[in-house]
């Protein structure tokens, strides 16, 4: 099989929807690869961390916001620069709402600190408890490393606290960076939990009551795992 590269989406225009055939063309072909799922878990590589953190995101924003009258190209960078990636949109949509016709995607993910350690559990024990009270025995390089889940008992929904609380750390840490005018910041969860509907909503509301102040002209939230499910916008401004 031909080496994986992000060539096709790298610093290239393409509409919106183009884009999401080649994000999902890439995922599917990591997925095919011997050690995929293992790749896909561990992130060890440049190649699925991007993927994984700024290109399928992006692709859901896409997926989400691509209509009848909003028409969005998009061109997104592999390298370091102050933005993930450029839009351009047109359409009557765009005329009738007054919304930019160009500017720039800001890309992140919110996640419980262990997160990584429940992916590294789940690719060497094959289940855990909770993302929650994880414990590494021994560091990367000890080949008897082992990651320790304990059972978690929540109350009162004290998990969606704990989800907000990281879900505005993240949005407050960009804030912070001053972005000038013109930039979309694309949020993307890994939840700390198994949410139920309502407890999705609940979620979403604490962090609208709560928003941090910030140029951003619109925020928009996902759950990766179900983003065509549970997604969110919230309009920030100074």
């Amino acid at each position: 099989m031909e080496d994986l590269t992000y060539t096709a989406v790298d610093r290239v225009w393409l509409d919106g929807l183009q884009f999401c055939r080649e994000a999902y063309r890439l995922f599917e072909r990591l997925l095919a690869e011997p050690d995929g799922v293992k790749r896909l878990r561990l992130r060890i590589q440049p190649f699925e961390r991007k993927l994984i953190t700024e290109i399928l995101p992006l692709a859901h924003y896409l997926k989400s916001m691509y209509s009848l009258g909003r028409y969005i190209e998009v061109c997104w960078h592999s390298g370091n620069q102050p933005f993930d990636a450029e839009f351009r949109q047109r359409g009557e949509f765009v005329e009738q709402r007054g919304l930019p016709k160009a500017g720039f995607f800001e890309i992140t993910t919110a996640q419980h600190p262990n997160d990584h350690l429940a992916r590294e559990r789940l690719e060497t024990e094959g289940f855990l408890f909770s993302v929650h009270h994880l414990k590494a025995t021994a560091t990367k390089r000890n080949p008897h490393r082992k990651i320790v889940s304990e059972p978690v008992v929540f109350s009162n929904g004290s998990f969606i606290d704990d989800m907000a609380g990281f879900i505005l750390d993240e949005i407050a840490t960009k804030a912070a960076k001053g972005y000038p005018p013109g930039y979309t910041l694309i949020v993307q969860c890994s939840l700390n939990h198994l949410y139920l509907p309502d407890e999705w909503t609940t979620l979403v509301g604490k962090v609208r009551q709560s928003l941090p102040e910030s140029t951003f002209g619109e925020i928009w939230m996902c759950d990766g795992d179900r983003p065509d499910d549970r997604k969110a916008i919230f309009n920030s401004s100074p």
